[in-house]
């Protein structure tokens, strides 16, 4: 069916949508995706078995239903029929097997890999049935499937192939890219759930600047920011025309310390520097209240194994003894590393070289370019700070970023006792015996971690008056379906 056959879209609504971001993509092939902008993409344009739907809760999406055995060692997943993909091809579970395939080849190099190494193997049992088969039980395996990395993709399609022209089977397809300014993508008028979509042309359109973005909102040039700077917050709420949408989330960011790097491979250092943030503070200077304070582990208070640990206290006498302890009676002289890619992270540096101050821990702030942030910097240097989404799936959030076999450990610190935890964790089917493993998890990074988390950010959103029936997910991602755009009031 051609695009101008589909369901009428009442005359009214206008278009393109138009969205901001601060870079492009960095990958058009969701199994190597992993920047924030590259997951919008990724869930307009391709659609995993499920989603994970605002309340946190596993939907289906291209599975219609699943089950596990007895054991939690295999799960079964029925397939949506008559879907179809941008290119015409009927999904079967030929492409389900291809996609997984893919992302658990080591050699592929997925940045899902991390997460799905408890897969052993992916079987087709018929042309609508797919059998994963997990090297241990793991009881929230559904809820790693909604992942923006695991959209299903065509049987057999290349790596060359998604680079040039992404093919999925989600609600957008993709018309072409303009480097370092757009993303054009149309309503797909194929899709299974076409009813649920009436805008009918997308447009992710790329800012370097806050600024820039702010302007291009108050002006009409965009509809919506994922993300907004607080610095542009209370003008924002001040326009008849701008609606600012804030929802409870578990997004975080730290302050790295690599643990294989001197100093911060002694233990006492990475004490010392945690307690020199005042994190009500923090949250104060850099959320504007909003948001969650933060006690180091990346469980927040959203998720349902979050344990009630102690909020740390700034203690700089106790930070500048272990300093002193650890061969830095003079105390320090280092360099962060931060950039104006994401909303806090410049004013988070800071803040922080201004609380490690008085311990003695003199803090150069090193602003590097967005557009080279995330390729040069975030994980490659020793002292720097980083930006996390929220996960629904505990496992996924420890594993990612914690595990010693991921290569999203960006502080480096690899303890084999916190990865057995991880692991125990994940197989435990009883839910309080899951909570108490974790929580012990979370007191394991408070304790021994190398990164300081001051606090959890809320999803803050703004859109123009003329975008109408956007909820908001706490990942933060954008949830298109019954959106409609109209003339601003």
């Amino acid at each position: 069916m051609a695009d101008d056959e589909a369901t009428e879209i009442p005359s009214n609504l206008l278009t393109p949508l138009r969205v901001a971001f601060t870079t492009p993509p960095e990958q058009f092939d969701p199994a190597r995706m992993a920047t924030t902008e590259a997951y919008h993409f990724a869930y307009a344009i391709y659609d995993a078995l499920v989603w994970i739907d605002q309340s946190l809760t596993v939907q289906p999406l291209l599975a219609l239903s699943w089950e596990a055995n007895r054991s939690l060692s295999t799960w079964t997943f029925t397939l949506r029929q008559g879907v179809t993909f941008h290119n015409g091809a009927e999904m079967t579970s030929a492409d389900v097997v291809y996609t997984f395939n893919r992302l658990i080849d080591p050699q592929f190099g997925s940045s899902l890999l991390a997460v799905l190494r408890v897969v052993e193997a992916v079987e087709a049992l018929d042309d609508y049935t797919v059998r994963f088969h997990l090297v241990a039980p793991n009881a929230e395996f559904p809820l790693l499937l909604g992942a923006p990395q695991a959209g299903i993709v065509p049987d057999q399609i290349t790596t060359a192939q998604l680079a040039a022209s992404p093919v999925g089977a989600g609600p957008f397809k993709f018309v072409e890219s303009v480097p370092g300014e757009r993303i054009r993508m149309l309503r797909n008028a194929d899709y299974w759930d076409a009813e649920g979509f009436v805008v009918r042309e997308l447009e992710f359109v790329y800012f370097t600047s806050f600024s820039a973005q702010a302007t291009a909102l108050k002006t009409g040039g965009v509809h919506i920011l994922p993300d907004i700077n607080l610095q542009d917050l209370a003008a924002f709420i001040d326009d008849p025309q701008i609606e600012v949408l804030d929802v409870t989330s578990g997004r975080y960011q730290t302050i790295v310390m690599q643990a294989t790097e001197a100093p911060f491979n002694d233990v006492r250092v990475r004490q010392a520097l945690k307690l020199c943030a005042d994190r009500i503070e923090l949250q104060r200077q850099v959320l504007q209240n909003r948001g969650v304070a933060g006690s180091d582990h990346p469980v927040a208070p959203i998720s349902p194994f979050s344990a009630e640990l102690p909020l740390p206290v700034q203690n700089v006498e106790q930070a500048r003894r272990l300093l002193a302890d650890a061969g830095y009676p003079s105390g320090l002289n280092l360099s962060l590393i931060t950039s104006a890619s994401r909303p806090g992270m410049l004013e988070l540096a800071n803040a922080f070289r201004d609380h490690a101050r008085p311990a003695g821990v003199e803090i150069e702030v090193i602003e590097v370019p967005p557009d080279v942030y995330w390729t040069d910097y975030s994980g490659k240097v020793p002292f720097h700070v980083g930006n996390w989404n929220f996960r629904a799936s505990i496992d996924e959030t420890f594993t990612i970023a914690y595990h010693s076999r991921s290569p999203h450990n960006e502080s480096n610190w690899r303890n084999k006792d916190f990865d057995a935890l991880i692991e125990e964790a994940r197989s435990e089917g009883d839910i309080e015996q899951r909570k108490a493993l974790y929580t012990k998890a979370q007191q394991f990074l408070l304790e021994d971690g190398a990164v300081v988390i001051p606090y959890f950010r809320s999803v803050l959103m703004a859109v123009r008056s003329s975008v109408q029936g956007l909820d908001p997910h706490p990942s933060g991602f954008i949830d298109f379906s019954r959106v409609t755009l109209t003339a601003d009031s």
